[in-house]
């Protein structure tokens, strides 16, 4: 069945290919196989919130898909999904003594639980940015909430008060604002209840892959990395078929939230480029962008101006090995959005980011090669309606 599933993914890209246009990038010629609908595309700014923003990207262009064009404008609130998810993280943090991890990061299980928990927003309806900025900066905040939660936690009278939840609620409504009962919205009014129903989200039509060789294929996999503190659950699928679901997705239509390891050298986001090379980069201190853009302050195509990139060879067993050895972790979440060829006939996906659209000359967008995806992809959230029916069948999916 697993060949019937790659034929006919090769035999739609051989056909989508005919009709492609072409993007210079570099050295590198690209032409498009599939580019799916997105949203413009955000800024995170100075905020550990990649994954609010991936995954809701990704809920947005699966709304666009399923609901039609009248959402094509469609702007959900990342700072709602922000707020609501570091209340539930501090109240499990608190009854964990302190000894789970307690960030700004997460996870995009994180995403579909706080819409699931406590609603949908726009973001007209809540900017989150009640604190002087006009884009999002955690640094005050963030201290604040790790201090609170290590005075709750230190209490020394040995029994929690019955006021530190509505002391927490104070601190995030201060910075974020108070979180609306009603909305208007396109001339209606909504609750976030009432809005999640509006635009059909439902976190049971959500699905996450993975694919680590330590556990069974075929299984439910809690991922153990450092942003999963709510424990979201992944299908464990073999190597050879993980990145076949990415490609079935794209050609179904369809988007995925990506989780990926971004402190390779050849991650090059300024260039538009995202490409397997041997050594890590040194990471470096500053915004998001440059703690993993390594190559940020150099001239644009710097490095690649023999030609195209040797990558190296991925498998199973490579892959691994930097899971194992924290080569590989859970660094930042973005949204796979299409997939395009280069002139040797080698694959890359086109990835929306959330550094802003002049944060390269690509609107915000770049392109990461298949090796790259194959050896750095943590996990991918997708909707259930993009996976093929043999798909489904092969790992139960209902």
């Amino acid at each position: 069945m697993k060949k019937i599933i790659l034929s006919t993914l090769a035999l739609a890209i051989v056909s989508t290919s005919l009709f492609a246009q072409d993007l210079k990038v570099g050295n590198y010629n690209f032409t498009k196989v599939i580019d799916n609908k997105t949203t413009s595309v955000k800024d995170q700014n100075s905020s550990g919130t990649c994954w609010a923003y991936g995954g809701i990207a990704a809920i947005e262009s699966d709304i666009i898909k399923i609901k039609g064009d009248k959402f094509k404008n469609l702007d959900l609130s990342e700072m709602w999904v922000a707020r609501n998810s570091y209340y539930d993280r501090f109240v499990k943090h608190v009854r964990m003594h302190g000894k789970n991890n307690f960030s700004e990061g997460g996870s995009f299980a994180d995403v579909v639980d706080a819409l699931e928990t406590h609603g949908v927003v726009p973001q007209e309806a809540y900017m989150g940015l009640n604190y002087g900025y006009e884009a999002p900066v955690f640094g005050e905040i963030w201290a604040v909430l790790e201090g609170y939660a290590k005075g709750v936690i230190a209490n020394k009278s040995k029994k929690l008060t019955t006021a530190w939840k509505t002391g927490l609620n104070a601190i995030l409504d201060a910075y974020f604002g108070v979180r609306p009962e009603k909305f208007m919205y396109e001339g209606k009014e909504y609750t976030p209840k009432t809005f999640a129903e509006y635009v059909g989200f439902k976190k049971s039509d959500y699905i996450s892959f993975c694919s680590v060789s330590h556990v069974p294929y075929g299984e439910i996999h809690i991922l153990e990395v450092p942003d999963n503190w709510i424990l979201g659950e992944s299908i464990n699928v073999p190597f050879e078929d993980f990145a076949a679901i990415q490609d079935e997705v794209l050609l179904n239509g369809y988007t995925s939230a990506w989780t990926s390891d971004v402190s390779e050298s050849g991650f090059r986001h300024h260039a538009g480029l995202c490409f397997l090379k041997a050594t890590n980069a040194k990471q470096v201190a500053g915004n998001e962008m440059a703690k993993w853009d390594a190559n940020a302050s150099k001239k644009k195509g710097e490095g690649e101006n023999k030609g195209t990139v040797i990558e190296q060879t991925v498998t199973a067993e490579n892959r691994q090995l930097g899971y194992d050895n924290y080569k590989t972790t859970d660094d930042h979440c973005m949204q796979i959005s299409g997939m395009y060829k280069d002139q040797d006939g080698k694959i890359f996906y086109k990835v929306k980011n959330s550094w802003a659209a002049d944060s390269n000359d690509f609107g915000g967008f770049f392109y990461a090669s298949k090796p790259y995806f194959n050896a750095k992809t943590i996990n991918i959230m997708v909707h259930k309606n993009s996976l093929s029916k043999n798909t489904k069948n092969k790992f139960d999916i209902k």
